[in-house]
């Protein structure tokens, strides 16, 4: 996947649909018919994310006593960025054709049209 790289910011998305930033530890091969899975550290907005996590935690996933991190295996990607236990990747976009804009024409340089005043569209 473009963009993706070891050390990078994704996000995790939580069962009640909040995202946290993940840090891509590892990028995995294509299993099957799966791609972009990734292994990699959530950090959570305190103790209070736990239960939002689409998994239980087993205590040595996570210290409490810290700024709770949890470090996670086989995560796929989810494009919507809306399917709990998956990650999405805000920098990573489908490009849409863009239209061409044409500038309106303004005074050249140092042109005001003899006022002083910058001409009215």
């Amino acid at each position: 996947m473009k963009g993706l790289a070891v050390g990078r910011t994704v996000l995790y998305v939580l069962k009640n649909g909040e995202q946290r930033p993940m840090t891509v530890v590892k990028i995995l091969p294509t299993m099957g018919d799966v791609e972009n899975m990734i292994n990699g550290v959530v950090m959570l907005d305190g103790s209070n994310d736990v239960p939002h996590l689409p998994f239980e935690l087993r205590p040595e996933q996570f210290e409490v006593s810290t700024v709770p991190t949890v470090w996670l295996t086989q995560v796929p990607y989810d494009e919507a960025g809306t399917k709990p236990g998956t990650w999405v990747a805000p920098f990573i976009t489908k490009e849409e054709p863009k239209e061409e804009v044409k500038a309106e024409s303004a005074a050249p340089a140092g042109e005001t049209g003899g006022t002083g005043e910058l001409p009215q569209s």
